[in-house]
């Protein structure tokens, strides 16, 4: 076995990646063996697919099993010996075992036996005078009977390798084994390629056969997907991530082919685009990947075997490069009728064609890399004109894409340049923004005029801008502004400066968004008033308002405004108004800035800018809750809804809902709305949005106590930003504080610092929860430090909070009275029921220390049905705990019951339910054992001896525990009337929470 530095250097995998459903198959196949119920498989697959590396899986688990294990392969050569793999898969058998035993067990079959083994010893003489049908069968007969001798110890694996190279009489003998080890201890494991199998292939009669029969399973094995790829990738570098771009381009490029990829990776090696460092393996930006000598020359070896003609349609397919009718191929080698489509079908016959899936009657290459090969074996001349000829034929036929590649492929550069321009506006035109981008890139190295190559370059940015790919955006220009100011080329290179400043701004490289949008703003203020200057001021203001610098983006903003109205830009005048508001409103001046905010909603409504709407109603809407003008950003996300139509609606939408709904107390919604958005960015491949909406969803998750869920989460999603690392760790104080974790959360306390210079609201609402972990751990001084970082403001009920915990602690149970009360009426009339749920809580903690319980008893009973309303399951819990202590209780309700039942087969949302925390069960751990007694309670009831009880418990059964299906399915199966169905459900629901009250379960330890 190699070393691992010579695995590595070879581009070997060491590990088999995937192929856990084959795997499931096989080992279900040796398992039946092993109960002597023997059956046969084949494992189908391209060349290269990975068919040898899984059958020596399969006989390394069937060795380590104790079976027998027999290998066998048949060979490629022309003249080959009958029986090839047989004789020698029986033949490493007899090697190791005593011939004479053997013998004399087969009796006279080993007479028939020896032919094939010599080594083998007859037990008596040969007969004579036997037809050869007869050998054949005792022949065949005899090897059946050796294969069940070998395997009557402990059964037996046989694997028959490369079954489509076999001669005429190992298939037929194959066959037989097939058919005759049914009720064997004996698995057979064939493997053969389907890319040999063409329709004349002496083999596909018998898989066919094989396939319609009962006695052998057909197992097609697939490409590896681009996951599996990584994975690969990862186990020959040892290396712990793989990045996406290197991933699709090394999938897309193989076909997920592990014979090729390991092909791909040592060409890559040899070339030194992948190289080793002292840490470790790196490589060069690789656009892309060159195909193998060996691979190329293996499939250009098979067209060596076919007539000139059939090269000739190969050579047309691999120029066209996209599936296409026979006709077509025949203009281009100037040959048409029959004698094409007879050339068109051997090359469907010998693999290399298919008719492509999507449209009857067009066919393209069944492999890229055989496209690739024989595209790339054309001389020069031939390969530019036939792209010249099949613009030529392509010329009435395309929508004008075809047409420029196969002109640019030729070399016509001057036809093609209009028409490329052209194609690019409508393929922008109608978002298919790769195709423009990729016509705008094949143009590029044919402008040499810096004007007309600033255009072209714009073009290419608003193009790969609507793709979202920043990074290669971002190389783009790096390398052409430079270029462009050398030669004199201003106003073109400032305005791409703006470019690559927007570029850094999705890239999160902040300090060269200031630096290119500042550059960019020099040169043009020489040139005049202009939209792009107004774009350079409305860019510094974005900056500005990122990095919490409000004030100076007030000034960039109402810069941008002035410019932006001398021109005439409406555009540009819209976003001015947009990063004003939202500069001014963390500036400290709210009311001017929804004021602007809502001009900018206004202006882009009134003139379609749809996209530019959203952008302003998804900042005003955080900037309204933040002010706690709740019901006015839900009327704006109302507005949302009403004017952006969904197809265009941006992922944002679900991030401001899911906000607006957390800020109400509407938790179940507000994870779905996260959910819904974090999905959408992931589609996009947008990572940093992602993240920011995973740590909202964790902060949510934890306040409903569905704390396995949030540590998830936090544990898997990357921190991209100093904002994400503050909300991350108010996700971890929360989760830490309510899952009796304290040290965690005491550890994330000191982020409060890097919250310094945020506005003073989000400073408060990080304070106040540092604070609350700082209390509970004693920390009296450090708490009161932390609270003094915070400006005091009037009305800010974190601050109220936060002021009464220190109250409390120091022993000022009045003022603590005060706060508490103040904060939660505050959040009642907001409708803020999470908030409010805690302000109470609190509050009723106080009214108990002050010795009146009544009234601690109320605020404690309101603040738990202000939880159950949202789903708040920690407040839940600890509200009941209160009231317990203080002597009270509170009964489930139906509702509650109910909506536990709606949950009863998913774990961790009924680790969030009501009822959960009625019953005083652990919110963490406990979620498994309120399932439990509500089916037992429920099939307890359905057993008892009251009539109507006892049916109310059955309809309880069927719907929620049996899950029959529909209410409608249950009353059916009962015999029961739609009214008298509800009738007995809602009797049912009213009983077992009735039940569920007079239990008593005790806490999970």
């Amino acid at each position: 076995m190699a070393a691992p530095e010579d695995a590595i250097q070879q581009a070997l995998c060491p590990i088999l990646v995937g192929r856990a459903e084959e795997l499931r198959i096989f080992d279900a196949g040796l398992a039946a063996a092993r109960r002597q119920q023997g059956r046969a498989y084949v494992l189908a697959g391209d060349a290269g697919i990975g068919k040898t590396r899984l059958a020596v899986e399969v006989r390394d688990r069937a060795a380590k099993s104790g079976m027998l294990t027999l290998w066998g392969a048949c060979s490629q050569a022309e003249l080959a010996l009958p029986y090839l793999p047989i004789v020698q898969a029986l033949g490493g058998y007899l090697a190791t075992t005593d011939l004479l035993q053997v013998s004399h067990r087969l009796g006279s079959l080993a007479n028939d036996l020896s032919r094939l083994l010599p080594q083998l010893q007859p037990a008596s003489p040969a007969e004579t005078g036997a037809d050869s049908a007869d050998r054949k069968l005792r022949l065949f007969e005899s090897v059946v009977a050796l294969l069940s001798l070998a395997a009557a110890p402990h059964s037996s694996l046989l694997v028959i390798e490369d079954l489509h190279w076999a001669d005429g009489a190992t298939r037929e003998l194959v066959d037989y084994l097939v058919r005759r080890i049914t009720g064997a201890s004996v698995m057979v494991l064939i493997t053969c390629r389907i890319d040999e199998l063409h329709r004349r292939h002496p083999l596909q009669p018998l898989m066919e056969d094989w396939r319609r029969g009962a006695e052998t399973t057909i197992v097609d094995l697939p490409a590896l997907n681009p996951f599996e790829v990584a994975g690969m990738v990862q186990a020959i570098f040892q290396a712990e991530t793989v990045r996406d771009e290197f991933r699709d381009l090394l999938s897309t490029r193989t076909s997920g082919n592990p014979f090729v990829i390991e092909e791909m990776l040592k060409d890559a090696i040899d070339r030194g685009d992948i190289f080793r460092t002292r840490t470790g393996w790196d490589r060069k930006p690789i656009s892309e990947l060159h195909l193998p000598r060996r691979v190329r020359d293996a499939i250009l070896a098979r067209l060596d075997q076919l007539p000139p003609l059939q090269v000739e349609v190969l050579r047309a397919a691999a120029v066209m490069g996209r599936p296409c009718q026979s006709d077509i191929l025949g203009k281009l080698v100037n040959e048409q009728g029959g004698a094409v489509e007879a050339a068109v079908a051997a090359c469907v016959q010998y693999q290399l064609l298919a008719e492509d899936g999507k449209a009857t009657g067009r066919f393209g290459f069944r492999h890229a890399l055989a496209r690739e090969a024989v595209y790339d074996d054309l001389v020069p001349p031939e390969r530019r004109r036939l792209h010249a000829r099949a613009a030529h034929v392509l010329a009435d036929e395309s929508d004008g894409v075809e047409v420029c590649h196969h002109l640019f492929e030729a070399g016509e550069w001057a036809a093609a340049m209009p028409l490329a321009l052209e194609v690019a506006k409508r393929a922008a035109d109608a978002s298919a923004h790769g195709e423009a981008a990729a016509l705008y890139e094949r143009m590029l190295p044919h402008v040499t005029e810096p004007s007309r190559r600033a255009e072209i370059l714009w073009l290419l940015y608003q193009r790969i801008g609507e793709l979202g790919e920043w990074a290669r955006l971002a190389r783009y220009l790096e390398a052409e502004i430079p270029l462009l100011e050398q030669a004199g080329e201003t106003a073109g290179a400032a305005r791409l400066r703006l470019g690559l400043g927007r570029s850094y701004m999705n890239l999160e490289r902040r300090d060269l968004v200031w630096k290119e949008a500042e550059r960019a703003r020099d040169l043009l203020e020489t040139l005049g008033p202009s939209g792009d200057l107004a774009e350079a001021y409305v860019l510094l203001a974005r900056a500005d308002l990122l990095d919490y610098k409000n004030r100076a983006g007030v000034e960039a903003a109402r810069r941008a405004v002035a410019v932006a109205t001398e021109v005439g830009d409406r555009e540009r005048l819209i976003e001015a108004y947009h990063y004003l508001g939202a500069n001014l409103f963390f500036a400290g001046e709210p009311n001017e800035a929804f004021a602007y905010l809502d001009r900018a909603i206004e202006e882009a409504l009134a003139h379609h800018h749809l996209g530019l709407a959203a952008e302003a109603i998804g900042n005003q809407i955080e900037g309204l809750l933040w002010d706690f003008r709740f019901a006015t950003a839900l009327a704006r996300l109302d507005l949302w809804k009403r004017t952006i139509p969904e197809a265009i609606r941006p992922r944002a939408f679900h991030w401001r809902e899911g906000m607006v709904r957390w800020r109400m107390g509407n938790l179940d919604q507000a994870v779905a709305s996260y959910r819904e958005s974090a999905r959408g960015y992931r589609e996009r491949g947008s990572v940093k949005q992602v993240a920011e909406v995973e740590f909202l969803l964790a902060v949510t998750l934890a306040e409903m106590g569905r704390f396995e869920e949030c540590r998830a989460i936090l544990e898997r999603s990357p921190v991209m930003t100093r904002e994400q690392r503050v909300t991350q760790a108010w996700a971890m104080m929360r989760l830490g504080l309510d899952s009796r974790d304290l040290a965690g959360a005491l550890a994330e306390t000191t982020v409060v610092a890097e919250a310094a210079d945020w506005p003073l609201r989000q400073r408060s609402w990080v304070a106040e929860i540092a604070v609350e972990v700082l209390l509970a751990a004693g920390e009296i001084h450090r708490a009161q430090a932390v609270a003094a970082t915070v400006s005091p403001e009037p009305v800010d009920p974190y601050q109220m909070r936060m002021e009464g915990r220190l109250a409390l602690a120091v022993g000022d149970d009045q003022f603590a009275r005060e706060q508490f009360g103040a904060a939660a009426d505050f959040w009642g009339r907001l409708s803020g029921r999470l908030e409010e749920a805690r302000s109470r809580r609190l509050l009723g903690q106080v009214m108990s220390r002050i010795g009146d319980p009544a009234a601690a008893i109320e605020e404690m009973r309101r603040a738990y049905h202000a939880a159950v309303r949202c789903s708040a399951g920690t407040e839940m819990r600890l509200a009941k705990e209160e009231l317990m202590r203080l002597g009270d209780t509170i009964e489930p309700t139906p509702e509650q019951v109910k909506r536990a039942l709606e949950l009863l087969h998913q774990p961790a949302a009924l680790s969030g339910s009501a009822l959960l925390g009625t019953m005083n069960l652990s919110m963490d751990i406990d979620a498994a054992k309120l399932h439990d007694v509500l089916e037992d309670t429920i099939r307890e009831l359905s057993r008892g001896s009251a009539g109507e009880e006892v049916e109310s418990a059955r309809v309880l059964l069927d719907c929620y525990v049996n899950r029959v299906g529909s209410h409608e399915v249950v009353a059916e199966r009962l015999h029961l009337s739609r009214r008298t169905f509800y009738r007995r459900l809602d009797r049912g629901l009213l009983t077992l929470a009735q039940r569920l009250g007079q239990l008593r379960v005790p806490a999970a330890i």
